[in-house]
């Protein structure tokens, strides 16, 4: 399941660069990925960055929460094109400016190293 989140570099980057929406993780001052306990089947904890209260614990969010946060806040689509299925390339689009911001160039092996170098490139141009 530790794959569904961004890893810790990146969540700290993404706090950098104004990223606070909910999540249900968090790494803590070890660096170990910890789900927040669910109160119900139904009612699942989530925390923002700023709502966080013990030091050295930093938020862990899903990559997919991330994508949306790029599309929603940054006008920023990330695109993974797996072209076989040990050759993965991302791209990056704004729509706004219908610009493509970032295409082809290197590839990677898997899906989860594409899908976080897509999020660090993004995370440069904001």
């Amino acid at each position: 399941m530790k794959h569904l989140f961004v890893p810790l570099a990146i969540a700290k980057l993404l706090i950098e660069k104004g990223f606070n929406e909910p999540c249900i993780a968090f790494y803590d001052y070890k660096s170990e990925l910890t789900i927040f306990e669910q109160y119900s089947e139904t009612n699942i904890t989530c925390y923002k960055n700023s709502e966080i209260r013990q030091e050295g614990n930093v938020l862990a969010p899903l990559n997919q929460t991330v994508i949306e946060w790029f599309a929603r806040e940054h006008k920023i689509y990330i695109s993974i094109d797996a072209i076989r299925e040990d050759y993965f390339l991302f791209s990056l689009w704004n729509f706004t400016a219908k610009q493509n911001i970032h295409d082809e160039g290197e590839s990677f092996e898997n899906y989860n190293d594409c899908l976080t170098n897509a999020i660090q490139e993004a995370s440069t141009l904001i």
